[in-house]
């Protein structure tokens, strides 16, 4: 099965979110908040909890993605649409954390460098083939 540009940029994505939540964990995320209180709930102020949502999120990614790749059901270009801009959200808020507590967020050194690309990437080739008539929400494959 050779791979088309959707089923590219999808793989590209999960190791965005999956290299992303390394940094997350690794430098502690949680940890960060509890000493800058930016971002209110329950979910990065309990570490364990942290810990449990980002590996179910990375599983549920990586579940996803290879039916995404593999099986290339109608619903794979809305979803990896939807991916996209969550990540492109979320490497934005990393960015904006990070100035507004003049300090390094964990997680904003993937969000620049790999998470607002490759989400800009994706919706770059998305919006250039709607426009163009190609690789739509129900086309089952598309190319660059």
């Amino acid at each position: 099965m050779g791979l088309q540009a959707r089923e590219l940029l999808w793989l590209a994505l999960l190791a965005t979110v999956l290299v992303h939540n390394a940094e997350e964990l690794i430098s502690d995320l949680p940890g960060w908040n509890q000493q800058h209180q930016l971002i209110p709930g329950p979910l990065l102020n309990d570490p364990a909890a942290f810990v449990v949502a980002v590996a179910a999120l990375s599983v549920l990614g990586v579940l996803v993605t290879w039916i995404a790749v593999r099986q290339r059901p109608e619903w794979s270009t809305p979803a990896l649409a939807t991916v996209a801009v969550v990540m492109l959200l979320h490497a934005l808020s990393h960015l904006a954390f990070s100035m507004v507590s003049a300090s390094y967020m964990p997680g904003m050194l993937t969000a620049a460098a790999l998470a607002l690309p490759v989400s800009a990437l994706t919706l770059g080739w998305l919006y250039r083939g709607r426009s163009r008539g190609r690789h739509s929400a129900g086309s089952p494959r598309g190319n660059m």
